[in-house]
């Protein structure tokens, strides 16, 4: 219980509402006195701002821009055709498959039946002459 209460704060108490009500204060700080702040690379008139303006950064940006889009369709249209294919197999596929293994076993079980009869073969089973 003590080891609890000291990982809260200890003898100060509970610093979750300090901690709480500081962040609050930080986010509804005007922007200008964060502005003011700021590193002086990052200013308009630093090395950074004026790399980043440049014709070249804008058309990197540009071509990563359509680079994404085109990805990101690709994604959207290659997950629409594994679902179309996938709908298809079980809906089509699956009741194939069914069917034609119960053909399977009633041959057999005709064969079966016609064996132990000591007839002649079904005639499916018969060798064209």
């Amino acid at each position: 219980m003590d080891q609890a209460l000291n990982r809260a704060g200890g003898k100060a108490g509970n610093k979750g509402s300090e901690t709480a009500l500081t962040a609050r204060s930080l986010h509804s700080t005007p922007n200008s006195y964060m502005a003011s702040k700021r590193p002086s690379l990052f200013s308009d008139d630093g090395i950074l701002s004026r790399i980043s303006d440049h014709s070249l950064v804008r058309k990197g940006k540009s071509a990563a821009s359509d680079a994404k889009y085109v990805a990101t369709r690709l994604l959207k249209s290659t997950g629409k055709a594994a679902w179309i294919l996938g709908t298809t197999v079980i809906i089509l596929g699956i009741p194939l498959i069914i069917e034609m293994d119960r053909e399977a076993q009633f041959n057999e079980a005709e064969l079966q039946q016609a064996s132990l009869l000591g007839g002649a073969p079904p005639a499916f089973m018969q060798q064209p002459q």
